[in-house]
């Protein structure tokens, strides 16, 4: 296997758990609650769109 190959696969491996772990993340932080509001943060960034 060349050196490049590895470096390709060891980056892929990176991304992939650097995407996992972000978007593992993302829903908590969107339903977590606002303690001032007790809206959902989701809540909140749809209440400022409109």
């Amino acid at each position: 296997m060349s050196t490049i190959t590895i470096i390709n696969k060891t980056v892929s491996i990176f991304v992939s758990v650097f995407v996992q772990g972000a978007t593992n993340d993302l829903p908590y932080c969107l339903f977590y609650r606002d303690s001032e509001t007790n809206k959902q943060i989701f809540q909140l960034l749809m209440d400022r769109q409109s």
